[in-house]
């Protein structure tokens, strides 16, 4: 018994350090609990909208603030920029009606872009032609022109409290984390096919609330500041792969364009938290790895078990005769 005690804790004790050993780090987002992240095209520089209505840009190299501009976006809910790097969005749910359109790289003011109630979340289609922005109070989904700023259409159905969105590499999908607000109990992960505006699976027991996905568009990366997790969901299954524990109200996630890094607002702290998506990938692997040889040892204490039954009922059986 000792012995199989033993063998127990060598193979479950990685798994019972796993979440302590994914490689992350913590850097300071320069102001006033953090909202919104995104990452320049280049990957040089990464944006973070604060609630006290400051964007500070900091430099990744050296994890420094480089400057920190005052647009007057009040808790900017999310920032993306198109792929040339010119333009950066912020959606401004908190202290409007409309998203900001920001000319890069001195973050000045273009236009508002009125919609819906509370415009949140938002995603860029891979040719910069389509903005999607969700509207968590309105319960739409609201496709707007990059280059003239007009509103194309809106998808409903995708219920209140749409917090976060990605798009497929391919942009044939948009996934969207719907998290139930108010009197409003819709929650869950959606998957919405472009090509004809509808929802095609869901994953309806997903409470979160940023998301983003793989450029390889293999993982979902979901933040959820009820529990202080972040979820690694495939993107194919919609199934949860992994959590990573990611403390002071996980807020948004926003992977670098090279897939080599996941940072994560922790809006209680005012702190940055990045995360290797590598490393990550590796202690997936491992777990995996090592559940299967878990899964293979149980089969032969089963299995010795077994024999060890039957020979005790055999020789029982031979003393009765």
């Amino acid at each position: 018994m000792r012995l199989l005690k033993g063998a127990l804790m060598i193979l479950f004790l990685p798994l019972i350090l796993l979440g302590t050993a994914k490689g992350s780090n913590t850097f300071d987002a320069g102001s006033d609990s953090p909202y919104s992240l995104v990452v320049s095209p280049d990957g040089a520089y990464l944006y973070a909208g604060c609630n006290d209505g400051t964007i500070t840009k900091i430099q990744l190299s050296d994890r420094t603030i480089d400057t920190c501009y005052d647009i007057g976006i009040y808790g900017a809910i999310d920032l993306v920029i198109t792929s040339d790097g010119q333009y950066m969005y912020a959606s401004n749910a908190v202290n409007g009606y409309y998203t900001a359109k920001i000319a890069l790289p001195n973050c000045s003011l273009i236009t508002n872009i009125p919609g819906g109630t509370d415009p949140a979340a938002m995603a860029i289609d891979s040719d910069d032609s389509v903005i999607y922005i969700t509207n968590h109070w309105s319960g739409f989904l609201q496709l707007v022109s990059i280059p003239d700023d007009l509103e194309i259409t809106r998808i409903y159905g995708i219920g209140n409290g749409a917090l976060g969105i990605c798009l497929s590499p391919d942009d044939n999908y948009a996934y969207v984390i719907v998290r139930g607000i108010g009197p409003y109990p819709d929650s869950g992960l959606l998957k919405i096919s472009l090509i004809d505006n509808q929802i095609v699976s869901e994953l309806p027991t997903m409470k979160g609330h940023g998301i983003d996905i793989t450029p390889d568009g293999q993982e979902l990366w979901i933040t959820n500041i009820i529990n202080d997790y972040v979820y690694i969901v495939d993107a194919s299954t919609l199934l949860i792969i992994d959590s990573l524990y990611a403390p002071s109200l996980p807020y948004l996630v926003k992977i670098s364009p090279d897939g080599q890094y996941a940072f994560v607002s922790n809006h209680l702290s005012n702190m940055v938290t990045s995360f290797s998506v590598q490393c990550v990938r590796n202690w997936i692997q491992r777990l995996q790895d090592r559940a299967l040889r878990i899964w293979r040892f149980l089969l032969m204490v089963k299995d010795c078990m077994l024999r060890t039954t039957w020979r005790i009922l055999l020789q029982n059986s031979l003393l009765w005769s």
